[in-house]
């Protein structure tokens, strides 16, 4: 039998603290034998998981001697791994990661309150003088109320009374398996503090924010939830300079720079909705390549962009290397895609190169990207500084303007880049020059970001060596009355809210002792605000949805489900508006449905409309189309009955095609069930009764199985419950 995690985990401190004889020379650091056998003592790690990866690793700019190991079991009947990171000093473990293939995910077995225990637990186990320090991060994204089985939990230290983010735990449980599966812990020594007895006020920090922030008053393009675009909308936006963050002491901007940020997370952003209809690699395709009716030829749009692009690019010294046709499935848009680029010639000394990508609408033959890029001369030796003034680059850049698009030089303003201190690089200081400069299209005098021109020139001959362009055609707005940025100020500063913590300071890239009290924008789900309404809008544009009740249920206190139902409530698979579940309801067909996708963890919009009695704009459309295409409803005559109450015998039905085995359910003449009024069930439905009492889904009591009556909401949900993991 598996050891339950924890105890593991006790014991294996006990065992860690035992001294290691036998070493001939001393060592400042644990060997890799001791490490693995700490790990392999405080972990649980059995001797099926072999050592495959071990490696060491100083980080004097954290004060860290690492071993880093990786144990991994691969058999015929299952795969586990276990990546561990121990202090090499003290045998600390920094952080681990288990994972086991399972067969089929169960359901939870615990709740979200005892998995927190849980995590508590470990933490007090390893360090228990340090879990006084910490606080819960209640607002911390974790993966509860989505379906999944595995919880995170942020544990954040507190100095003083403030948070220090930087520092603390973090902790994954699995509520199907009561083990914790994930572990990292990070804590700095001997860290300086600033002298704290003159804090601003929140209010004074706001007035701060609202000094240096910039609120802006743009254009954006919304998009529906299939990213159709939707049309142009007024916005306000703030963007606060550099780091985003205040000396709480002396209310200045905090330069970015200043502040030690050990880990940079990129995210990789993949293009999606894209359909390849025609590809041509070589450039020599038919004279007239038209992939589509109603489109302009691959050789026309290739001589609009050469003849738009000449200003700038010498089309002759280039080939056509690629060209490729694209229709978006989620909009009407068709595109050319083109690309140039100077022929490979091997010789000593290449010459320059250039580059050239123009995309654009296969309709109207309208360029919407360009991305050209020229290889710089070679520089002289001269070390002075180089690079323009914002004046000297706006002359420069209307100039390229004017040559390729001049119809274009009075809907753009070009914006000055800021330095690291959040303030325009001509007025910081007059040596600090740049090569780059951007411009932003304007629409009714405002500007719409999402449609822009970057440049950058040569230092030395003012050069263009990059030309980037994005310019969409749209429908322009009418004009309308906004409400006042100060307004919008209130309302953002309001909404979003301040946090006060400390951060670490660091000086040419290496981190100190000194930490930093600052405040802060708490992180927020909006991401812009209505310029008309006031209201706030997501990232599409659209509004903000109202939050749900996360409330712990209320009416099931003492109810004989009441565990099942706040471990499902937990994982999102029923759901509250008025933390009331009316367990002893009868349940409608529409909501089993619900119940049944949601356990699934799969939903999506659907175009289809199966039944008649459920179209589009019905509220449980999308979990019906779903049930449909997962084959735990069929199609029937062409009506769900939504509104309608269901019967045991059939959600029995409904819980054997969740499960996946509606085959077995239909062979004849295989299945008894012990059930006194086993008469009363439909013989089409036999089968089905017979698996869920088979597999404890569903059972009867007193002997009767009750096919007729229908099933109440707590009943529905403990038999879902039950019927998680088997089969699919």
């Amino acid at each position: 039998m598996r050891k339950i995690f924890l105890l593991v985990l006790v014991f294996g401190l006990l065992l860690s603290s035992m001294p290691v004889m036998g070493a001939s020379v001393p060592s400042t650091i644990i060997t890799k034998e001791e490490a693995v056998n700490t790990v392999r003592q405080q972990l649980d790690v059995s001797d099926d998981y072999k050592l495959e990866n071990v490696s060491f690793e100083e980080r004097q700019e954290m004060e860290e001697q690492v071993w880093y190991l990786y144990f991994r079991k691969d058999d015929a009947e299952n795969f586990g791994s276990v990546s561990v990171r121990i202090d090499a000093v003290s045998e600390e473990i920094l952080s681990f990661d288990r994972y086991e293939r399972q067969e089929g995910e169960g359901p939870a077995i615990i709740t979200r309150d005892e998995a927190q225990q849980l995590a508590e637990t470990v933490i007090k186990n390893y360090q228990p003088d340090k879990f006084k320090s910490l606080k819960l991060m209640e607002n911390e994204r974790d993966n509860s109320n989505t379906g999944s089985t595995r919880i995170s939990f942020q544990f954040n230290r507190m100095i003083d009374g403030y948070l220090f983010p930087a520092n603390g735990f973090s902790v994954t449980v699995d509520t199907s398996q009561k083990e914790v599966t994930a572990y990292r812990y990070q804590w700095s020594k001997d860290l300086v503090y600033a002298d704290e007895s003159s804090i601003i006020t929140k209010e004074e920090a706001v007035n701060k924010f609202k000094d240096v922030d910039k609120t802006r008053l743009i254009y954006i393009m919304t998009r529906d939830k299939d990213n159709k675009e939707q049309g142009l909308k007024l916005v306000y936006t703030s963007e606060l300079p550099n780091s985003g963050l205040i000396d709480a002491i002396t209310g200045e901007l905090v330069p970015r720079e200043k502040i030690y940020q050990p880990y940079i997370y990129q995210q990789k952003v993949d293009g999606a909705g894209m359909k390849e209809l025609a590809n041509d690699e070589s450039g020599r395709a038919a004279p007239q390549t038209i992939p589509d009716e109603g489109v302009i030829s691959k050789e026309k749009a290739a001589a609009i962009a050469a003849k738009t692009l000449a200003p700038i690019a010498d089309f002759k010294e280039m080939e056509l290397s690629s060209a490729s046709y694209y229709q978006y499935t989620n909009t009407d848009k068709k595109e050319w895609q083109l690309n140039w680029r100077t022929p490979f010639v091997e010789e000593e000394k290449p010459g320059r190169t250039q580059n050239v990508r123009a995309v654009l609408n296969a309709e109207d033959g309208s360029i919407t990207r360009i991305s050209y890029y020229k290889s710089p001369a070679l520089q002289s030796s001269d070390e002075k500084a180089k690079g323009f003034s914002f004046k000297e680059l706006k002359g420069l850049a209307g100039a390229v303007v004017n040559k390729v698009f001049p119809e274009k030089i009075t809907q753009i303003q070009f914006v000055e880049q800021e330095d690291g201190y959040g303030l325009p690089r001509p007025v910081l200081q007059a040596e600090k020059l740049t090569t780059a400069i951007n411009a932003e299209r304007l629409i009714n005098d405002i500007p719409f970001p999402e449609n822009n021109i970057s440049f950058r020139f040569d230092p030395e001959t003012s050069e263009l060596l990059s030309f980037n362009y994005q310019w969409q055609g749209i429908e322009v707005p009418a004009g309308a009355e906004t409400i006042s940025l100060e307004g919008a100020e209130d309302i953002y500063y309001q909404q979003a809210g301040l946090k006060i913590q400390y951060v670490r300071l660091q000086e040419d890239a290496k981190p100190l002792k000194d930490v930093l009290l600052t405040y802060g924008v708490k992180q927020h789900d909006f991401s812009y605000l209505d310029a008309v309404s006031g209201e706030l809008l997501d990232y599409r544009g659209s509004k903000m949805p109202e939050e749900k009740n996360a409330a712990p249920l209320t009416d099931i206190s003492g109810h004989w489900a009441e565990r099942e139902l706040n471990i499902m409530f937990d994982q999102g698979i029923i759901e509250s508006s008025d933390g009331h579940f009316y367990p002893e309801r009868q349940i409608k067909r529409q909501e089993a449905v619900k119940m049944l996708v949601l356990a699934r963890g799969r939903t999506g919009e659907y175009d289809t409309v199966t039944f008649k009695d459920v179209p589009k704009d019905h509220p449980y459309h999308k979990y019906v189309e779903a049930a449909v295409r997962m084959g735990i409803i069929e199609k029937g005559d062409g009506y769900f009955h939504p509104e309608n109450n269901i019967s045991r015998q059939d959600f029995a039905v409904a819980l054997v095609r969740f499960a996946g085995f509606d085959k077995v359910a239909e062979l004849e003449g295989i299945f008894k069930v012990p059930f006194k009024d086993a008469g009363q069930i439909a013989p089409e439905k036999v089968g089905y009764v017979a698996l869920t009492n088979g597999f404890k889904i569903m059972n009867g009591a007193g002997g009767y199985f009750r096919p007729q009556k229908l099933i109440t909401r707590a009943e529905t949900a403990i038999s879902l419950y039950r019927a998680i993991g088997i089969g699919k």
